[in-house]
This record gives C-alpha cells, structure tokens and sequence, in this order.
C-alpha cells in the first residue's frame, strides 16, 4: 500500500469519524431539546392541576359549605325527612 492510498484511507476514516460525531450532536441536541419541551408541559399541567385544587378546596371548605346549607335550608336547618321506607 502506497503513503497517498494509506493517507486517503485515514482521511476517508476521520471524514467518517467526524460525521458520526457530529450526527450524535445533533441527535443529542434535539433530545434535549424535546425533554425540555416535555418538562416545560408537564410543569403548565402541574401548575393547572395545583389551580383547579385550590379552586376545589374553596368550594368544599367548611365554612362554605355551612354557610351554603344555612342559605339552602334558612335558619330553620335541613328538612326533616319522613320515615325510612
């Protein structure tokens, strides 16, 4: 094998390197890229989730809800009911 055959042949093998190398950058760049998008969604979720819960639990506190029953029902308290049949 002659010096220019054996010098093609380490340049053909670092072109081929490098490309793989760069391939894999780009490929870790977009995944990174994806996972960041993924957290940014999955914290808006949490965020809404953590909204309606406290939307919830103002609308089921005790005092709420006893001041609802007292307007429902008046001074007077729940309606008795008849007999069990």
């Amino acid at each position: 094998m002659t010096a220019t055959v054996r010098a093609a042949f380490v340049g053909a093998c670092l072109l081929l390197v490098g490309l793989a190398a760069v391939h894999l950058e780009v490929d870790a760049t977009r995944r990174g890229v994806r996972i960041r998008g993924l957290l940014k969604e999955q914290d808006a979720s949490l965020e809404r989730l953590r909204r309606l819960e406290i939307r919830y639990s103002r609308l089921v506190s005790p005092d709420v809800l006893s001041k609802r029953v007292a307007e429902d029902f008046g001074a007077s308290g729940p309606p008795e009911s008849g007999p069990a049949r």
